[in-house]
């Protein structure tokens, strides 16, 4: 992960792919991969709701507007585990996040019935024969990197405060559940740093 840069130019090489960064990096790479993001439309909005990044919602999908709520690519919503804001891009998100705002809008304020939103960003995707998974948060964090040499599986986890937080994995399926299982229970990992670094 390369922070505060871009790409300027990608040219096909002998040895693969040549990539420059604006900072003027170069990298060798098997492969280039664009990711072309999202445009969210929340202007209109911001006469009516509070807005940030998204369309803020509390842990109900309730914009700052009574009665009013947002689900999908255009919400910003608080994670109630470290308190951070997100958004997403998603359908897996975006299903779980208007399943939320659908069962609180038939709800009244203060109901027993109401949900809270209690899911651990994520995404999965195989490209190429090679599985790619990113869950939970990478930001402002410190990292460990697990690599085994000869199957090439890669994890990186991300290490907040004692607390893993986040991890970002290539081809490691069967580490994708203990990932969100430790997650999900903030489980301090000050003692398992070797561990977590060891493919075996």
């Amino acid at each position: 992960l390369i922070a505060n840069d871009a790409v300027a130019s990608v040219a096909r090489v002998p040895e693969g792919v040549g990539r420059t960064t604006k900072n003027g990096t170069a990298i060798l790479t098997d492969l280039v991969g664009g990711g072309v993001g999202i445009a969210r439309n929340i202007e209109f909005a911001r006469r009516y709701v509070t807005v940030g990044q998204g369309i803020q919602v509390n842990e109900f999908m309730e914009t700052s507007r009574p009665d009013v709520w947002a689900a999908g690519d255009v919400v910003e919503y608080r994670d109630a585990r470290t308190g951070t804001w997100h958004t997403s891009g998603n359908w897996g998100m975006a299903f779980k996040q208007g399943n939320t705002a659908g069962i609180n809008m038939v709800c009244s304020t203060g109901s027993p019935d109401r949900v809270a939103l209690d899911i651990l960003p994520s995404y999965s995707i195989e490209h190429f024969g090679h599985a790619f998974s990113i869950i939970g948060e990478m930001d402002n964090a410190e990292n460990v990197v697990r690599m085994h040499e000869v199957t090439g599986e890669y994890a990186r986890f991300f290490i907040r405060k004692n607390i893993l937080v986040g991890a970002v994995t290539v081809d490691a399926q069967p580490l994708v559940g203990p990932i969100i299982k430790l997650i999900r229970a903030r489980s301090d990992v000050s003692t398992q740093r070797s561990s977590l670094a060891d493919p075996s």
